[in-house]
């Protein structure tokens, strides 16, 4: 029974309109029926985009916690904002060369002060560029199969990616980079298998300006779409000529981009120096953030699943009976999704739009984890770009199921769009607990300033806690390395920078564990002979085993285990505080040191 007869039964006249007018075809790539259809509506996308702002500024509405799982937004914030009111200590990043000035202007333009803070404001641009993003999706899988079915499937099962609705729902700052990638991508898989200097071009020009966002993205699909070019229709050296036009392209893009930026604040003066310094920025290489080790194939492995189920960032500790399976059926529909990807394409091998899908998005995967593999393979703005393919693989496995043989009965499709939900409505219940945390962390803060005289306490805490971004952007905390500490008397505005004991395995990976335990001790004394009060909060309580995998992501176990032994050797800890979000603050003094500690409970009836 041809499919169109099918889906012409539908009682759902929206469906109907989903799906469209569709036949089977046979091509010379396969004998297996293939859903067609004409080029998407450009209805079709801009209603995809329509629901996907309103789920994502819905959900950021509701949860009231733009900090989920990471606040390297709310770090971003202070240079955002600095853009916003056009401060004059402004500058460039070339790591993000067109994130601050870009996200300055259109929170400046188009978001006003009532949606609240900048740090805020940046989660609901972030849910424009998520939806700009499905849109993308949804064009280029609709160009892909020739299926608005299968295009709406995947872009509601992309919608509810770990990854993808989590970063599009916070203000972490990958999302902007994302959006135009995908862009890139599906102007690629829809225009490709006809090319001209102007299609290549313009996805040159596309995935230029997505890595000029978020430096990191040129590695993984660089190499992947020139890969793809050499997969076009015609000759050889035809094929070279494209892959020239589309490096050509990102040439002359960064050159043009160099040109303007030259001498601007943050940049060098020079158009090569500033050429150079674009395309290499060198960011993360030679800190901790880089190298092989073999702890980072299980964060690979955590980081992969929770692209689809869960999104969350797993970056140390012992997994639980609940987190290892959510891994284990994550990775399953993942192997699953991959497999029918593969067999597609080698179904339609002969059409040259599979085999730029399969060369973009695969090579994407497979050089973006090589990549993580050397960074942070668990962190969801290393993996949401890598696994860009999982709405493509969901697609045709749609299409491998609905095509295999005549369409029996409509609730099929209508299985797939409400199956294509189930991510969606699972990390959805997997945010929910963590509601509201945005107002609590800073209600704690005030809490601890009530407790501290900020300008007399040194604070010592792991590094990557989320609070202590909330310290510098509440607090306006330096964050000077080595920490930089005042003489007393101490000007009421004057606050110490914290100490950290992950940061000198970041900044320095080539200390001994001995140097590093010694960077913290010195420090400490250091605060304790100009009459610092020196509080260590809840990671004082961590036994070592517990330091050492809270470490994993940067070094291995040696640097931990002589943090430890040197914290607990040469210092005594008081409970001075205890607060229901931060957990316990101590006092730390050296062990051969008299002097009684005050606590908490003493200085309250003090005062």
């Amino acid at each position: 029974m041809p499919l169109e007869r099918n889906l012409s039964r539908f009682s759902m006249p929206l469906l109907m309109r989903l799906v469209g007018n569709t036949t089977q075809v046979t091509e010379e790539a396969s004998s297996q029926p293939k859903l067609r259809v004409d080029t998407p509506a450009l209805l079709d996308c801009l209603l995809v985009f329509g629901i996907g702002l309103a789920v994502f500024s819905t959900l950021i509405s509701l949860l009231q916690n733009a900090h989920l799982e990471t606040t390297n937004g709310l770090w971003k914030s202070e240079p955002v904002a600095k853009w916003v009111e056009l401060a004059p200590d402004r500058s460039l990043d070339p790591s993000n060369l067109l994130y601050f000035p870009g996200h300055g202007f259109v929170i400046r333009t188009f978001l006003p002060e009532s949606l609240g803070p900048v740090w805020k404001r940046m989660a609901y641009l972030n849910a424009f560029y998520g939806a700009m993003a499905l849109a993308c999706t949804h064009f280029l899988i609709a160009a892909l199969t020739r299926s608005r079915l299968l295009a709406w499937g995947g872009s509601l099962f992309q919608m509810g990616c770990g990854f993808f609705l989590l970063l599009s729902i916070i203000n972490e700052d990958i999302m902007a980079s994302y959006a135009w990638l995908a862009a890139a991508l599906a102007l690629a898989v829809a225009t490709w298998d006809r090319p001209s200097r102007l299609r290549i071009a313009s996805v040159g020009i596309l995935f230029t300006i997505s890595w000029l966002f978020e430096w990191r993205v040129l590695f993984p699909t660089l190499p992947a779409l020139t890969l793809a070019c050499l997969m076009l229709p015609g000759r050889w050296t035809q094929r070279l000529k494209w892959a020239g036009v589309f490096l050509g392209s990102v040439f002359l893009t960064v050159a043009c981009t160099a040109l303007i930026a030259r001498g601007q604040p943050g940049m060098p003066a020079t158009f090569t120096d500033c050429f150079r310094t674009i395309v290499w920025t060198g960011k993360g290489i030679g800190s901790g953030w880089g190298g092989f080790r073999i702890e980072k194939i299980a964060f690979l492995r955590a980081g992969v699943a929770q692209s689809l189920l869960g999104g969350h960032n797993l970056h140390g500790g012992q997994l639980n009976s609940y987190q290892n399976l959510q891994l284990s059926v994550g990775l399953a529909v993942i192997g699953l999704l991959a497999v029918a990807f593969v067999v597609q394409v080698w179904r339609n091998r002969k059409d040259a739009r599979y085999r730029v899908a399969f060369s973009s998005l695969g090579g994407t995967l497979f050089c973006g984890q090589v990549m993580n593999l050397y960074t942070q393979p668990q962190d969801p703005q290393m993996q949401i770009n890598v696994m860009a393919w999982l709405a493509s693989g969901w697609a045709l496995f749609g299409a491998l199921v609905l095509g295999s043989e005549p369409l029996r009965s409509r609730y099929r499709a209508a299985a797939f769009l409400c199956a294509s939900l189930l991510p969606l409505a699972y990390n959805v219940n997997e945010f929910w607990p963590h509601r509201g945390l945005d107002t609590q962390n800073i209600q704690a803060l005030v809490r601890v300033k009530e407790k501290f005289d900020l300008k007399d306490t040194v604070f010592v805490s792991h590094g990557f806690d989320g609070y202590i971004t909330w310290r510098f952007v509440e607090w306006k905390q330096p964050q000077t390395f080595p920490p930089t500490l005042d003489e007393p008397p101490r000007h009421e505005e004057s606050l110490a920078a914290p100490l950290y004991l992950i940061n000198d395995a970041v900044r320095n990976p080539s200390h001994t564990p001995q140097e590093h335990a010694k960077h913290i001790t010195d420090h400490i004394d250091r605060a304790l002979e100009l009459k610092y009060r020196v509080v260590i909060d809840r990671i004082w309580d961590a036994d070592e085993a517990l330091l050492v995998t809270s470490f994993s992501t940067v070094c291995g176990p040696q640097k931990p285990q002589a943090i430890h032994a040197a914290l607990h050797a040469q210092y005594r800890a008081t409970l001075v505080y205890n607060d229901p979000i931060l957990g316990p603050q101590y006092e730390l003094r050296r062990v051969d040191d008299p002097e009684r500690v005050v606590s908490f409970r003493d200085d309250t009836a003090r005062k």
